[in-house]
């Protein structure tokens, strides 16, 4: 891996550990195993490599969301919000490399996106656009299964398309409070609610 990919994936990890404020780059440098002018080389402050971080980590995040658009029915693609529930902490752990719990990833990764909203309001425009595009392309999805006659057609396609995404952050954040939460279970359980409430009959 290249000094300054390095450097990005470091300091996501010890940003989420520590904080924003907590960190320092001689943390970063000395869990490298490089000098602290190395760095500087790649990024001349603190708040130009947290910035390129969480550039690089939400470029990755919507990728994710994008691999759900490839997904032309509705009925999967609920499925597959729903049932991968735990797979996102999974992709947390792995792309941060932080080896703690369910709850405790979660906590970090909302203090990290707290973080980077509150320093730079370009992040938070750009995670709402995001969301929205994920929120719009469900909303697609939903009027064409209401047109197919898979589910009602009194639904309200863009409030049920809030309210898919709505619920899923909600249970993260739950299962913050709540460590005893199985998402995997819980998540294909919230699917087969949905869908046994949405199938038109």
């Amino acid at each position: 891996m290249e000094t300054k990919a390095l450097i990005i994936q470091t300091a996501l990890s010890t940003f989420m550990e520590k904080g924003y404020d907590n960190t320092t780059l001689n943390d970063v440098a000395e869990k490298i195993g490089i000098t602290k002018p190395a760095l500087y080389y790649h990024f001349k402050n603190k708040e130009e490599l947290f910035n390129e971080v969480m550039d690089t980590f939400l470029n990755y995040f919507e990728e994710i969301m994008c691999n759900l658009e490839v997904v032309t029915n509705f009925q999967d693609v609920l499925q597959k919000m729903y049932s991968s529930l735990q797979d996102y902490i999974i992709f947390l752990k792995q792309y941060t490399h932080l080896e703690i719990n369910n709850d405790d990833i979660m906590l970090k990764y909302y203090y990290l996106i707290y973080d980077a909203i509150k320093r730079n309001e370009n992040f938070r425009k750009r995670i709402n656009l995001i969301y929205g595009k994920n929120i719009k392309n469900l909303e697609v999805l939903i009027i064409e299964a209401q047109e197919n006659g898979e589910i009602n057609k009194n639904i309200d396609c863009r409030i049920f398309a809030f309210q898919i995404i709505a619920l899923i952050k909600g249970t993260f954040i739950l299962s913050i409070f709540d460590p005893s939460i199985d998402l995997q279970q819980l998540g294909t359980r919230m699917y087969e609610n949905w869908w046994s409430l949405l199938e038109r009959q």
